[in-house]
């Protein structure tokens, strides 16, 4: 996402922004509070106005089907942690 708002004539811009009749993009809704605390960074690297940048993660994120922390399944990542432990 970063990515993407950072160059949205990039592979990964393009692909979020022009490839959904392709893919399903899917993300955790905090994705949104972490993306929105890097706009002051994202500014100073662009030279883009805020309302710019939003504008942009707008469009970026209505692509995305953001679903909440509760409805991802943690099981098999704790598989793999404890099928990894003994490296």
């Amino acid at each position: 996402m970063f990515s993407a708002i950072l160059n949205t004539n990039g592979k990964i811009g393009y692909l979020l922004l022009n490839s959904t009749s392709l893919i399903e993009y899917v993300a955790p809704e905090y994705m949104i509070y972490e993306v929105k605390k890097c706009f002051s960074k994202i500014e100073k690297i662009t030279n883009k106005p805020f309302d710019e940048i939003e504008r942009i993660c707008a469009g970026t994120i209505k692509n995305v089907q953001l679903i909440s922390e509760s409805e991802i399944p943690f099981q098999p990542l704790d598989n793999g942690r404890r099928n990894c432990e003994w490296y």
